[in-house]
């Protein structure tokens, strides 16, 4: 993880509590300013939103992922949020493959 600091006028015009989103690094390689993930209206779709960000970023910069803090921008790498995306399916796919009657059996044997 690539930590970032935040430059104070970044803050002030930008911040508004912790949060996912994208953040723009200038030629410097200091963040000149980000965006929230989650801000979008209700009728906007959240893939719209994403790449609208991540344009409008573009624009001022080289354009990083993470989580935004009080004074820092922490970019994940993208082979860090593969894994994430690749947990969050391996726990679906077992899930969904898990015997209903585990717990039950189980229960019954401690009973027995």
């Amino acid at each position: 993880m690539i930590v970032h600091q935040i430059p104070q006028a970044v803050l002030d015009e930008c911040y508004h509590g912790c949060g996912r989103g994208w953040a723009a690094l200038d030629a410097s390689g200091k963040v000149a300013e980000f965006r929230y993930a989650d801000e979008y209206d209700v009728d906007e779709d959240p893939e719209d939103h994403a790449a609208f960000c991540r344009a409008e970023l573009a624009k001022i910069g080289n354009v990083i992922e993470g989580m935004i803090s009080a004074c820092e921008f922490c970019e994940e790498s993208h082979a860090a949020i593969q894994v994430l995306s690749d947990l969050d399916t391996l726990a679906e796919s077992l899930a969904d493959k898990r015997p209903k009657s585990t717990l039950t059996v189980k229960v019954k044997a401690i009973h027995a």
